[in-house]
């Protein structure tokens, strides 16, 4: 079942046959017929959901979208708000702790998503409670959605994937930095994580690999390698550039991070190349040192001292390839 598929169905639903009040099923419609002219607004709300979003459920009315975060993310809410038909069908509300939702009106579409998303949670524990308790569980229809805006839109849902769950991580190894993207999606069953992680690399062309979560049943969505993490970098940088956040910054700006590390650490710090990657630079001082008729050794301590740490094997293996140009 396709996204607009499922919004057809829900305004072709039964609902519009039951005698309810003319000002509800008006308000309803209104709300399927407005989100459709928003080409992105589904992306945008399935990614979410994958994310920190939730639907919750009305007493006597219908689920609504909600996405609940801390006083220093208002700009990232206000982002997702872009993509969304505007107030009152989507508003931004504030707590008094501080804190903002932006939330939706309540709706049958959203009923129906919720019951894509969300199964019973198990808990041998007797539940006491009135309010039945859940957990996220995607069956195949939501995990088809998911297919499907990742298809449409790779890299606004990576954007919105990565600014909820996302972290770029960084570390240093001698004078250069190597980076990786973590996805937190242990709220995940590990089987659902395993099926998002194969969504992924189908829309986008990565490879990702997966660690399990210590405290969790779920696991941790990782991408690494230099070359996958500037393509990721490139591509959600247009979307989360708009947040004006330090926090958001840092989750696509490489050089900053090197900035940081390098003026924390005291010293010129630079992101790693790939091993079978050659600068320009490093090719000209190779090429140099055998125009000079100098030996592997001495070629490889120049590149050392110019700031690129290459292996003495890796440098003689290169060395040798262009030579025999």
């Amino acid at each position: 079942m396709d996204i607009n598929h499922l919004i057809s169905n829900q305004m072709q639903a039964d609902y519009w046959n039951k005698k309810l009040h003319s000002n509800y099923r008006i308000k309803h419609k209104l709300f399927l017929d407005t989100i459709k002219k928003y080409p992105q607004a589904m992306t945008v709300i399935i990614a979410s959901l994958i994310g920190d979003a939730d639907l919750c459920p009305v007493p006597r009315g219908y689920a609504v979208f909600r996405d609940h975060h801390g006083a220093d993310q208002y700009e990232w809410l206000k982002f997702k708000s872009r993509f969304l038909p505007p107030h009152p069908f989507f508003r931004i509300t504030s707590f008094g702790d501080g804190s903002y939702s932006l939330t939706s009106q309540s709706n049958p579409l959203f009923s129906e998503l919720e019951r894509h998303f969300y199964r019973a949670q198990s808990n041998k524990n007797k539940i006491t409670s009135q309010r039945k308790k859940r957990e996220k569980y995607p069956d195949q229809v939501a995990l088809q959605m998911c297919e499907e805006i990742f298809s449409k839109e790779p890299w606004l849902a990576m954007a919105i994937l990565i600014g909820d769950d996302g972290s770029l991580i960084s570390s240093i190894t001698r004078n250069t930095v190597t980076f990786e993207y973590v996805i937190y999606s242990q709220g995940f069953a590990r089987e659902i994580g395993l099926q998002l992680k194969e969504i992924i690399e189908r829309a986008t062309g990565l490879q990702l690999s997966f660690t399990k979560a210590s405290a969790e049943s779920g696991i941790r969505l990782t991408i690494s390698g230099i070359t996958q993490i500037k393509l990721i970098s490139k591509m959600i940088s247009p979307y989360l550039s708009q947040v004006k956040l330090n926090i958001f910054q840092r989750k696509y700006d490489l050089n900053r991070h090197v900035r940081e590390l390098s003026k924390k650490h005291q010293r010129t710090l630079s992101i790693a190349c790939p091993v079978n990657y050659w600068t320009e630079q490093e090719i000209e001082i190779l090429k140099n040192g055998i125009s000079k008729k100098l030996k592997p050794v001495e070629v490889h301590r120049r590149l050392l001292d110019a700031g690129f740490m290459r292996t003495y094997y890796a440098t003689y293996y290169k060395y040798k390839c262009i030579s025999e140009l």
